[in-house]
C-alpha cells in the first residue's frame, strides 16, 4: 500500500512511543497532558495528630517520589508539588521515619490519604501519575514513656539507743515505677536528722551502693540515676547523745 513521507512520519512516531521506555523519553518534547504530585506528612504520636512542621522534637520523616520522566526516588519535601509527571507514567510515593531511640517505636506507617479523601495503603505506594494528585502519609507511633517513683524504707539497728551509743542507719531505696531515674533527672532523697527521736551527733560517714550521698546540716542527701526495678542501699551512723533532752539541730 502506497503511504505519504508525512504519514510514514506519523507511524513510525506512534510506534517509537508506544515502545520507549518513560526513562528514555525526551524531557524537552511535550508527551500529551502533564499533572503535579504533592505529598505531605503527618505524624500520629500516642493517638495525637501533629503536622510534619509541628512534630515533637526528635522525629522526622524523609518522604520521596520516584519521577518524573523515570526518575528514580529523590527527597520531596512535605506539602511541596513536584511538576512535569506525564499523564500514565509510574509513580512510587514512600516515606521514611526517624523516631527517638528509646520509648517509642512505629505501630504503622501507610498512605492516608488521596485529594482529601480517606484510604489506608501500605507504602511503597506504586500507582500511575493522572490528574494532579495529592497524597498524604501517616506515621503512628507509640511512645511507652513511664513514670520513675522512689520508695524509700528506713531501719536502725538499736530502737532505744543508750547516750553515748553509736547507731546504724540503713536506707533502701528502689524505683517502684515502670520509668527510669536518669541522670538527667535523677532520683533524690533526704534524712533530716532533725526527724531523730533522740538527740544525736552525725559522724559524717554515708555511703551508698549507687549514686552519690552527701550532707548538708542537718540532713544526709543522696542523688543518682536508678533503672525501673532497681535499688540502692545508703548507710550512715549517728552518736547518741550523752546528756542531751533534745535533738541538737532543732
Amino acid at each position: 500500500m502506497w503511504m505519504s513521507r508525512s504519514s510514514a512520519v506519523v507511524v513510525l512516531a506512534a510506534a517509537l512511543a508506544a515502545v520507549t521506555p518513560w526513562a528514555a523519553r525526551g524531557s524537552t518534547v511535550a508527551q500529551g497532558p502533564r499533572s503535579s504530585v504533592t505529598v505531605a506528612h503527618t505524624w500520629l504520636i500516642d493517638g495525637i495528630g501533629y503536622p510534619d512542621g509541628a512534630r515533637p522534637e526528635g522525629f522526622a520523616a524523609v518522604l520521596s517520589l520516584t519521577g518524573p520522566g523515570g526518575l528514580p526516588a529523590s527527597r520531596q519535601p512535605s506539602g511541596v508539588p513536584r511538576a512535569g509527571y506525564a499523564v500514565g507514567e509510574p509513580l512510587t510515593v514512600d516515606a521514611h521515619a526517624t523516631i527517638p531511640e528509646e520509648g517509642c517505636s512505629v505501630t504503622s506507617q501507610r498512605l492516608t490519604g488521596v485529594n482529601g479523601r480517606r484510604t489506608s495503603r501500605p507504602l511503597p505506594y506504586r500507582t500511575a501519575a493522572t490528574a494532579s494528585r495529592a497524597y498524604r502519609i501517616t506515621t503512628s507511633v507509640v511512645c511507652t514513656t513511664g513514670k520513675p517513683e522512689l520508695t524509700v524504707v528506713r531501719d536502725a539497728d538499736a530502737a532505744t539507743p543508750e547516750p553515748g551509743q553509736t547507731v546504724t542507719h540503713t536506707v533502701f531505696a528502689t524505683n517502684t515505677g515502670d520509668g527510669d531515674f536518669t541522670a538527667e533527672h535523677p532520683a533524690v532523697f533526704s534524712d533530716d536528722l532533725t526527724g531523730l527521736p533522740y538527740a544525736a551527733s552525725y559522724n559524717g560517714d554515708a555511703t551508698a551502693t549507687s549514686g552519690e550521698v552527701s550532707y548538708g546540716r542537718p540532713a544526709v542527701t543522696w542523688t543518682g540515676p536508678l533503672e525501673a526495678g532497681a535499688s540502692t542501699t545508703i548507710q550512715y551512723t549517728v552518736t547518741v547523745s550523752d546528756g542531751r533532752a533534745q535533738n541538737p539541730w532543732s
